[in-house]
């Protein structure tokens, strides 16, 4: 008997070929997905200042619906915004998070001051350093505060910065301007 397939071999499995082709498909597919996880973690990390400024405009707000004496002892009141408060963390955290203890005011310590008057806390680690400052009285229509959160997500020295205004409108209503965000992923 002759064999016809004689000149056939079994062809099962794949060529080198075909396996390099998957190869380099998987490979461009991690090289996107590990970007895409990055930059998903650094604006994850962005959210950190989102919520605090929220918070932080928060406290600025119903510090302002306080009255307030403007001179001690002197019986006239007004609206203000909490008075300045101290950068904390001291510096932009690089690429770690850091312990702040914003339970503390400012020079005097007393509760129309700084964070304590903005009732603004973080119980852990921060990405941002977060500062606040403020001044006038309503009387005087020039009252206003800003608050920025500036942080460096990834260590390179370059940073994100978040800058929240607010002052009063032409009727001496507290107006907040949404905030100004300068490299926000860098």
């Amino acid at each position: 008997m002759i064999n016809m397939n004689r000149g056939k071999q079994n062809q099962e499995g794949f060529t080198l070929i075909e396996l390099m082709i998957v190869v380099a498909i998987i490979g461009v597919l991690a090289a996107l997905a590990i970007y895409g996880v990055s930059q998903y973690l650094r604006h994850a990390k962005t959210a950190e200042a989102t919520t605090n400024l929220a918070a932080i405009k928060t406290g600025a707000l119903a510090s302002f619906d306080r009255e307030v004496q403007v001179t001690a002892g002197s019986g006239t009141y007004d609206h203000r915004f909490c008075l300045p408060a101290s950068t904390l963390p001291t510096a932009p955290p690089a690429a770690q998070r850091v312990t702040a203890d914003f339970t503390t005011g400012s020079a005097t310590n007393d509760v129309n001051n700084g964070w304590i008057c903005l009732k603004f806390q973080v119980s852990g680690p921060v990405y941002y350093s977060y500062s606040y400052t403020s001044g006038g009285l309503q009387s005087t229509k020039d009252a206003k505060f800003t608050a920025v959160a500036t942080g460096d997500l990834n260590g390179d020295g370059k940073t994100s910065t978040f800058t929240l205004n607010g002052g009063l409108d032409t009727n001496g209503n507290p107006l907040v301007t949404p905030p100004t965000i300068v490299n926000e992923d860098e």
